[in-house]
């Protein structure tokens, strides 16, 4: 799975903010889910007529893959409430 590089800053900073306070894991389930689903909901990876091929591939296997790792969450999220 790919990630794009402010998701992984957004991870970075999420783990150093549990490092310092304990955080719940619904918590952290939430604040991911809420991540994932801005990502989805305001087409952040979308793919414009004129975006070079290999952009395009880059760009649909991003948002594959953000659906997926939502879906993942959101289950995780459910069965932690």
């Amino acid at each position: 799975m790919l990630l794009s590089e402010t998701q992984l800053k957004v991870i970075g900073l999420l783990a150093e903010y549990e490092i310092m306070i304990e955080i719940s894991l619904i918590k952290a389930l939430s604040i991911a889910r809420d991540i994932e689903s801005g990502l989805i909901e305001k087409k952040f990876f979308e793919v414009f007529e004129g975006d070079p091929i290999e952009l395009k591939h880059v760009l649909l296997n991003l948002v594959a893959a953000t659906r997926e790792h939502y879906n993942r969450i959101e289950k995780a999220w459910k069965e932690t409430r």
